[in-house]
């Protein structure tokens, strides 16, 4: 499938069409969150989902206005941890009240979106052949 602009969804990530499905995203990665794993210029597929699935996985996640790929583990009490693979990255946690609004331990307010869930990292150019 040729790359296609599917969206352009901040400063830091560019979205274009999938090499596989055209309803999977495919990201180039802009930050060092999860070096050495993924690193800067790769691309990533993004399976679309609004939810943590299971106990939780890889997602690109929207966190007050930022999008970042987390490694996100679900906690009793409707409680979320957000983690980088880089140790230069402190790890996030954020709680679900029963208004369902996120906030942090110490109560302050956050926005929070699951963007998707990661599938796939294809290197630097996954569109040639």
């Amino acid at each position: 499938m040729p790359a296609t602009t599917k969206k352009t969804t901040d400063a830091r990530s560019v979205s274009v069409g999938s090499t596989q499905d055209e309803n999977t995203l495919t990201l180039r990665v802009q930050g060092k969150e999860m070096n050495p794993k993924i690193q800067p210029g790769d691309f990533v597929e993004i399976d679309p989902v609004r939810r943590i699935q299971g106990g939780g996985g890889t997602y690109m996640v929207e966190l007050d206005g930022r999008q970042l790929l987390q490694i996100v583990q679900v906690k009793p009490g409707r409680r979320l941890r957000l983690a980088s693979r880089n140790d230069q990255h402190e790890d996030t946690e954020i709680r679900q009240t029963s208004e369902g609004e996120w906030v942090t331990p110490e109560g302050h307010h956050v926005e929070f979106e699951v963007v998707g869930r990661l599938t796939d990292v294809l290197g630097t150019d996954p569109f040639t052949s």
